[in-house]
């Protein structure tokens, strides 16, 4: 099977998901072309995009050769069948999303459409549901082949029911990766049948059972030891980790412990100057952005994990975060705060503690909680390892992708 994949940018280093589906999609047999609507910025590509053969396509209008390819793919097809219905579609487009985006995303089709000529994919799929999906639409009317797409976190909280209705309405079918976004698309849309829930999973051979360790076991105010809590994630205002550091600073100053963040993000030097301001800097240390294999340490030598997601001022918040489902992959107790995409995984004193979003004097209590209760932290742990380890795996995850792809190219989906 041909598959073409749009998503914003690539390589991403935080979005170790996608390039590990798409991995799973070339293991799989398939042909895989990526197209990506614009270079990161800070492309850097981590152990898993080095394993997938297929590198990407830049669809951005800056580039004289993609104005270019513009320019020829107007004049190819401005008198065919494929012209006329992508006009009908931008006028459609235009009224739901501006005239602007709706320009963009059909230049960025066409661009497309003429670089890849010799490749005419089985079907097209869109990671995200915004302008991903926005840009699939169209490179399918040009090519006359249907397409589908995957909704994450941001661009389900942050799109109009109308612009949802109207993706879901294109689309072949509909994947989502947490149970909030799956809830805010069936009521946005009433094609049911169209939508689906397929968490990410995660790589439980990367991810394999840790070695047997005395670090869960031994008391966390003992002088002669530190408590290590690990948090993961860009520094955005949804990760709440200004809740986190407002919630350490509330610990009882008798408790030694040492807090270890992993990620980058615009907000990092603030966080760190917030820190400061708050007298716990020196009980920080603040990683940037680590590869897979040097987490998967910073787990293990952690004793609490802690996911201080909330909803920030634009309406974005988390889905099922990938590093929490790492986390608990390694019988790490997890502490989170009650989004509901996060329920998906934790249940509260069954497999981690929850709180609420944004209160930094519940999350000390919990975390002063586990600080004082290895024994908890350990059943915890165990819980939400057995957990993770039946029910996310990516492989089952990706099959489901697969299979779900596989049907719609041989016609047996519901298509648009």
């Amino acid at each position: 099977m041909k598959i073409a994949v749009v998503v914003t940018s690539y390589p991403v280093f935080s979005e170790t998901f996608i390039a590990r589906e798409l991995v799973g999609l070339e293991r799989a047999g398939n042909e895989v072309r990526i197209s990506a609507l614009r270079r990161w910025p800070h492309s850097r590509p981590n152990t898993v995009h080095r394993a997938l053969g297929a590198g990407a396509d830049y669809l951005s209008l800056t580039s004289p050769a993609n104005l270019m390819s513009l320019w020829r793919a107007w004049r190819s097809l401005r008198t065919g069948r494929q012209w006329k219905t992508a006009k009908q579609l931008l006028q459609q487009d235009t009224r739901l999303t501006g005239r602007r985006i709706a320009m963009t995303s059909l230049a960025k089709a066409m661009i497309w459409w003429n670089r890849n000529r010799d490749f005419v994919p089985d079907v097209i799929y869109a990671h995200w549901i915004s302008q991903p999906a926005g840009v699939a639409q169209y490179m399918s009317c040009l090519v006359d082949v249907p397409w589908c797409c995957s909704a994450h976190a941001r661009d389900v909280w942050t799109a109009s029911p109308d612009v949802l209705r109207n993706r879901v309405a294109g689309a072949a079918q509909v994947l989502t990766c947490n149970s909030q976004a799956l809830h805010k698309l069936r009521a946005s849309s009433d094609e049911l049948a169209k939508l689906h829930l397929s968490h990410h999973g995660i790589d439980l051979q990367q991810f394999e059972l840790p070695p047997p360790t005395v670090s869960s076991t031994a008391p966390a105010d003992d002088k002669t030891r530190t408590l290590q809590i690990i948090a993961v994630g860009r520094a955005v205002p949804k990760k709440g980790f200004s809740v986190l550091l407002q919630a350490l600073a509330k610990l009882p100053r008798d408790l030694d412990w040492r807090l270890v963040h992993a990620g980058g993000g615009p907000r990092r030097y603030m966080l760190m100057w917030q820190a400061f301001r708050l007298g716990i800097l020196e009980r920080t240390r603040w990683l940037g952005s680590v590869p897979s294999s040097r987490l998967l340490d910073q787990y293990r030598q952690a004793d609490i994990f802690v996911q201080a997601s909330l909803v920030d001022s634009r309406g974005d918040q988390d889905g099922l975060p990938n590093v929490l489902v790492e986390a608990c992959s390694q019988g790490l107790a997890s502490i989170a705060t009650r989004l509901p995409s996060i329920t998906d995984l934790i249940v509260h004193e069954t497999n981690g503690l929850l709180v609420e979003p944004g209160d930094p004097d519940e999350l000390a209590m919990a975390i002063e909680k586990l600080a004082h209760s290895p024994s908890l932290r350990k059943s915890l742990g165990r819980s939400a390892q057995q957990l993770v380890r039946s029910q996310f795996d990516c492989e089952e995850s990706v099959a489901f992708v697969n299979s779900t792809l596989a049907a719609v190219a041989a016609g047996k989906g519901d298509l648009k």
